[in-house]
């Protein structure tokens, strides 16, 4: 792979990605590099915050409320899975469970389970557990 950045008196940055064929990888790191600044509101303890979507490891419904979670912190969202679903789609999110939606990308490595269940252990060691019904997207 081959990078050049060139630095030019322009009014809005323009990506380029030239390739051979447009396959699965091409496609993601666009999607990645459209969503690359990307934030979603949430609310936490003190106050309302705009939360990088590459900071986040995934989110979850609980009684009604969704949640999201980074690293270190839980926020709070105002929409559904499904909206955020929309919202992300493309964007390396993918729904593991019906209550959770979880960022591949900060999944530090996957076990398959002997119930046909996979087990993800994110990056800050919390393990997410990947139903039957929804491991096929990961695979």
């Amino acid at each position: 792979m081959k990078i050049d950045i060139k630095q030019e008196d322009v009014d809005e940055t323009e990506v380029v990605i030239s390739c051979r064929r447009v396959d699965e990888k091409i496609i993601r790191l666009r999607d990645y590099i459209a969503s690359f600044g990307s934030r979603i509101r949430a609310k936490s303890e003190s106050g309302i915050e705009h939360v990088s979507v590459s900071e986040i490891y995934y989110f979850e419904t609980v009684d009604n409320r969704t949640f999201l979670y980074t690293a270190k912190e839980v926020f709070e969202v105002s929409m559904r899975l499904y909206e955020l679903e929309e919202i992300l789609d493309g964007r390396d999110f993918f729904r593991i469970s019906r209550t959770q939606l979880m960022n591949i990308n900060h999944a530090a490595r996957f076990k398959p389970e002997i119930n046909r269940t996979i087990t993800a252990t994110m990056e800050n060691g919390e393990k997410l557990c990947i139903s039957r019904k929804y491991s096929a997207e990961i695979n």
